[in-house]
């Protein structure tokens, strides 16, 4: 779900667009609501134009400031714009930008507009906590707490079952997504914005969020950990074909990943655990998935979602036999190994990536960002210091990819010490 359309169910588009039209009416001059991205979702004249930006810097160089209209001459404006956040508990729900040619009016004006805008969203909101929230959410948090402490209480969560009216029938398996907060500049250049304040509000939005998913039904639970953590028990019909659970289980997270990353401000991690047969097995099922969280990050930093997909090798080299280790990894990093204990790192790296790439050159050397007779000079000199041929043999494909996964894995162990 994009961030604009977040922020119009979150607030009736209608009723923001009414607000909008009238403050441009009453300012003689064009409002703009923007999300935290910095593209306009609404305007009070004019036509919108998909995925529109309105300013060429991020956004929260833009903040407080009057943005000369120059920046926009290229498509046909030379009116200057100021830009301030709507705070709805002193946290920005989204931005209003006021565009005019009287620089001294712009701050004045654009801060009547976020005011009222706030005043209207924080009414709203107020409508929307008359509703019920359900004793239900808290049984759900509790109930996880509970599976996931030190002591269980196999009599407590039984209880909670029954009263949730939780099959213990079913498949299920632990869903884990850390969340970091990633706030721009202008919450630490305003000393009265309340970081933590920020951290639960929007902690309170995703679990909310999460809870009504098209995805999820009544026999799944949530809650959120220490406004940092989200924690999913997702349940699935009992079925003997465990690999299409898996498949599904996939396919729930790309779309939960894909959701979570509209919000504002917010990067996440996810992984997943094993499926398990009973609840009482969710704990294992949390804890793999932890490790795969932790073994993800540092594998792969730039992603979000780790599956066993991505892992299987590292989870592979985990499982080694020290024997193989000793016979089938370990020489080739002493071939690779100059005499002042450097490793020759480039001459691995593109071994590994040739092997990821199905011993293909022109892939593998795009990845690398190599001439292809670099790359081929390369994995020669590979050859010739380890006797390894990954193109000709299945088994040096293999030691060079687990020699890989040790040299980072012992680097990791260097780093730690």
């Amino acid at each position: 779900m994009k961030k604009r359309d977040r922020i119009l169910e979150k607030y009736p588009a209608d009723v923001l667009k009414h607000a909008v039209k009238r403050y441009a009416t009453l300012l003689q001059g064009n409002v703009l609501l923007l999300n935290g991205s910095g593209t306009v979702f609404m305007m009070g004249r004019g036509e919108l134009k998909k995925e529109t930006r309105l300013f060429f810097q991020p956004l929260e160089q833009c903040l407080q400031r009057i943005i000369p209209g120059e920046l926009r001459k290229e498509i046909g404006y030379d009116a200057s714009y100021f830009c301030m956040p709507v705070l709805i508990d002193r946290i920005p729900a989204f931005y209003v930008a006021v565009e005019g040619f009287d620089e001294s009016r712009l701050a004045r004006d654009c801060a009547l507009v976020a005011a009222g805008l706030a005043e209207l969203c924080h009414s709203i909101e107020g409508e929307g906590k008359k509703e019920s929230t359900g004793d239900d959410k808290d049984v759900q948090s509790a109930l996880i707490e509970e599976m996931l402490s030190d002591s269980v209480s196999e009599a407590n969560i039984q209880t909670a079952l029954t009263e949730m009216d939780i099959d213990n029938r079913m498949l299920r398996a632990a869903i884990v997504i850390e969340m970091v907060f990633s706030p721009p500049i202008y919450y630490f250049q305003e000393g009265d914005l309340d970081y933590e304040l920020m951290k639960a509000r929007i902690a309170k939005n995703i679990l909310s969020f999460i809870r009504k998913h098209k995805l999820l039904n009544r026999q799944d639970i949530s809650t959120i950990l220490g406004n940092r953590e989200l924690v999913i028990f997702k349940s699935f019909v009992h079925t003997a074909k465990i690999d299409k659970v898996y498949r599904m289980l996939e396919k729930i997270c790309a779309t939960l990943r894909k959701d979570l990353e509209g919000f504002d401000v917010l990067e996440i991690r996810m992984s997943h655990g094993d499926v398990v047969y009973q609840f009482m097995d969710l704990k294992s099922s949390y804890d793999t998935a932890k490790h795969f969280l932790e073994l993800g990050k540092w594998r792969y930093p730039k992603r979000s979602y780790y599956s066993t997909n991505d892992l299987i090798m590292d989870l592979i080299y985990e499982k080694i036999h020290p024997q193989i280790q000793a016979k089938m990894v370990q020489p080739v990093l002493d071939a690779l190994t100059e005499e002042n204990g450097n490793l020759r790192e480039s001459l691995l790296a593109c071994a590994e990536t040739f092997v990821d790439c199905c011993m293909n050159y022109t892939a593998a050397s795009e990845k690398l960002q190599l001439h292809r007779n670099t790359l081929h000079a390369r994995l020669e000199k590979y050859k010739q210091l380890t006797g390894m041929d990954p193109s000709n043999s299945y088994n040096d494909a293999l030691a060079t990819k687990l020699a890989a996964i040790a040299a980072r894995y012992q680097d990791g162990e260097r780093q730690q010490q």
